[in-house]
């Protein structure tokens, strides 16, 4: 793992009669992958061009290059649109962009949050000081024990949501989504404020190597200042796996996974600092 850096971004792009869309998703397209939990947004718009040359530049590192855009390239893109503010992101911007929104909540706001890994440690430190701000958190992480098959360790899930808990006082409330052989692969921000909601989704694990241009990340956030469809069906899958609603069974309470090993925690340590990891 010394050294390992991967094209860790799931993006689909295609032109649609007049309209190009684009699909942000957490979603591999792998069989292995196909009863994994995840999330996606399907943008149809000016989204493209971003996305169009943020691929361009990995196909020229890489030594070769993209078709010709599908549409004629506007440079005058950076134009809001006028509902919703949409922002395509990359590697460190989607870590630059997380933790400025998680610092701008203040007293009664929420942040829900549901991941495949947490493990980064200036979002972990930032969660426990909006927490002290009253900020209403919660998230849902996979338990880090099925990986294809194989028996993982619960590293790095289960020391940070220990760290989390006892950090935060207990304010900081954690569920997990109780896998049988598949993942909980989605990655997923939900912030609510008095005046706007942010959603931020992608491909990006919340650890350092997915956030500290390590890997190759592509997310996109959207904030909106009135209630918007995509923000109501993120909102309500999100409770519906946090509250196991309509009779279904998703998530199981902290205590099921509950993990207090020091040992543990020192090798998430010194994996997440040195990047000797698979997360």
């Amino acid at each position: 793992m010394l050294n390992f850096k991967a094209n860790h971004r799931k993006v689909f792009m295609a032109d649609q009669q007049k309209n190009i869309a684009v699909i942000i998703t957490s979603g591999n397209p792998h069989d292995g992958s196909s009863a994994h939990s995840n999330v996606a947004l399907k943008i149809t718009g000016k989204l493209w061009q971003d996305v169009y040359g943020a691929e361009a530049a990995v196909a020229k590192l890489s030594g070769s290059e993209l078709q010709g855009p599908l549409q004629r390239l506007d440079k005058n893109i950076r134009l809001e649109a006028v509902h919703a503010k949409i922002v395509f992101l990359t590697e460190n911007q989607i870590k630059k962009k997380l933790l400025a929104l998680i610092r701008e909540t203040t007293a009664n706001d929420e942040i829900n949050m549901a991941l495949f890994y947490l493990a980064d440690r200036q979002i972990i430190k930032e969660l426990v000081n909006a927490s002290v701000r009253g900020v209403h958190i919660k998230v849902i992480l996979d338990p880090n024990k099925d990986a294809f098959g194989f028996e993982k360790t619960g590293i790095p899930n289960r020391p940070v949501a220990e760290e989390l808990i006892k950090r935060s006082k207990s304010k900081i409330e954690v569920r997990w989504y109780d896998t049988h052989g598949e993942q909980f692969h989605s990655k997923l921000a939900i912030i609510k404020q008095v005046e706007q909601t942010s959603l931020l989704l992608g491909s990006a694990n919340f650890t350092r190597r997915n956030l500290n241009n390590y890997n190759l990340e592509a997310n996109v956030s959207v904030t909106v200042k009135e209630d918007a469809l995509f923000i109501k069906e993120a909102t309500d899958y999100f409770d519906m796996i946090w509250d196991n609603r309509d009779s279904k069974y998703y998530t199981v309470s902290y205590e099921a996974y509950k993990d207090e090993s020091a040992l543990k925690r020192i090798v998430y340590l010194i994996q997440e600092y040195a990047g000797l990891s698979s997360f």
